[in-house]
């Protein structure tokens, strides 16, 4: 039978799959997609799957403009990550589980980031997605945010924000999935045993041999 653990991957890997899979359209609006993948994409927004809405945050976010809901998105992860740790440990003592506090909050800010990072990385990267508007002179042309039209791109405020996009660049397009990656790379023979036969094997003077053996001493 399924555990726990088995449940709540695969119902990330599902929600994960539909927020990159309806995001696209709106992140890559001169893509021409297939008919039949517009139409998966946008019933996936109005069924409510499209969980880029970080868990209703576009609904609670809608009257706010574009700078507010980046705020949201980018930082709600972390947030709920900080409240439910106190949790984890409380539901340790009451119920004296043996696994360790730090691997059930491991775990946790696991899930968060893999549902998170989708939605956090799309908004993020809207913030360089601006349009050109004809201002019927010869005048330059205004450009406006496309994710959100009240703001202008050559304003102050607009220019203001960039370092912080930076940083959830580093954090959410380059960190949390290079984290992911370093993760799987570490765990790879507990995640595929077939790496340790023959057929796989490499020469032991390279660093991927010391670290096959490394992590295989480390093991027994």
């Amino acid at each position: 039978a399924p555990t726990r653990g088995d449940v709540l991957v695969t119902v990330a890997a599902g929600i994960s799959t539909y927020q990159i899979a309806s995001a696209t359209i709106w992140v890559l609006p001169a893509v021409p997609f297939p008919a039949a993948y517009r139409v998966m994409a946008h019933a996936s927004s109005v069924l409510g799957t499209r969980i880029v809405s970080f868990w209703g945050l576009d609904c609670m976010l809608k009257d706010f403009d574009y700078f507010t809901t980046l705020v949201a998105y980018t930082l709600a992860p972390f947030g709920i990550v900080l409240l439910g740790m106190p949790i984890i440990v409380l539901v340790q003592k009451l119920f004296k589980r043996t696994r360790s506090s730090l691997a059930d909050v491991t775990y946790a800010l696991t899930i968060v980031a893999y549902v998170a990072l989708p939605g956090a990385s799309s908004i993020t990267l809207r913030y360089f997605q601006c349009l050109a508007f004809d201002s019927g002179d010869n005048r330059q042309a205004k450009k406006a945010l496309a994710a959100d039209l009240s703001i202008s791109c050559r304003s102050p405020s607009y220019k203001h924000w960039l370092p912080y996009v930076v940083l959830m660049i580093v954090v959410w397009v380059v960190g949390v999935p290079l984290t992911f990656a370093v993760v799987l790379w570490r765990h790879r023979f507990r995640l595929n045993p077939r790496l340790r036969t023959p057929k796989y094997a490499i020469d032991d003077a390279t660093p991927f041999a010391r670290g096959y053996k490394e992590h295989d001493t480390m093991l027994r």
